[in-house]
């Protein structure tokens, strides 16, 4: 006899529809990522450094994956 998964009640559907519906709102909205001068919350505050280091190293990134040519493309487009 083969086993399956049984599928999910309403209540995970209930629930998945509630981030989807949240997601949208905020992505509607348009919540800016500047956050200078603004008093943020605890996950805000614990996010910040990594959103920082990864704009910091985003040009070494680039370099260690396409090199100088797409540098080159890059720069073109911004």
């Amino acid at each position: 006899a083969c086993l399956y998964p049984n599928e999910s009640d309403n209540t995970m559907r209930f629930s998945i529809l509630v981030l989807v519906l949240f997601t949208l709102f905020v992505g509607t909205i348009g919540i800016s990522f500047s956050y200078k001068g603004i008093n943020l919350d605890i996950l805000s505050k614990w996010l910040i450094p990594f959103i920082d280091l990864l704009h910091k190293n985003s040009k070494n990134f680039v370099d260690c994956v396409g090199g100088d040519e797409r540098r080159d493309m890059l720069t073109k487009l911004t």
